[in-house]
């Protein structure tokens, strides 16, 4: 190896190492945030995921309280995922997709509250699945919901921690609730 080689592979092994040290993925613990205005009628407390890291391919319990304030004929809804990474320090989050439509655009309310999870937490507390008429509380005790499991190859590329927003808008698009969850998802164990 000449001295050129090895200054040259001296620098490119201390560019690596700066960038994984600038730009590196965060993980903290789980953490949420009722992040809707002063007069929002949808609001969310007592939110948790366990465990935590969610770990691909296994169940995670979810506990969520959300109280209508009103009765809401419809409106939309919007689930945003964004990748957080540590930029010197800072979290920076990248959006990484939507889901319940696609592009980022909203999708029906009441067919978001009328299937699936949310229409079973409606039943659980004895209400019908769908928009409330009325004020309401859904709640949600260690209720498990499957996480998919990726490929194990797949599922270490996208360890870390990941920012789900979901926001809630009336018929004119004004927001009228809104949450977000820092979450980590982590790989399975090699066995």
């Amino acid at each position: 190896m000449t001295i050129q080689t090895t200054i040259e592979l001296k620098k490119s092994v201390k560019v690596v190492v700066v960038l994984l040290f600038v730009f590196t993925p965060l993980t903290r613990g789980f953490e949420y945030e009722d992040c809707g205005a002063d007069d929002a009628i949808v609001r969310f407390s007592n939110v948790s995921f366990s465990p935590d890291p969610l770990i691909f391919g296994d169940l995670v319990h979810v506990q969520a309280e959300m109280r209508f304030l009103q009765g809401i004929p419809g409106g939309y809804d919007r689930l945003e995922v964004f990748r957080v990474f540590n930029f010197l320090g800072f979290p920076l989050a990248f959006r990484f997709g939507c889901l319940f439509g696609g592009e980022c655009m909203a999708a029906s309310l009441c067919t978001t509250l009328s299937k699936g999870v949310m229409c079973e937490w409606f039943r659980g507390t004895g209400h019908k699945c769908g928009c409330p008429s009325e004020p309401i509380l859904i709640t949600s005790r260690d209720y498990p919901v499957h996480v998919p499991s990726l490929p194990r190859f797949v599922s270490y590329f996208v360890n870390g921690l990941y920012r789900l927003r979901w926001t809630i808008f009336n018929y004119e698009m004004k927001e009228i609730g809104c949450v977000t969850a820092d979450i980590n998802f982590a790989a399975p164990e090699i066995k």
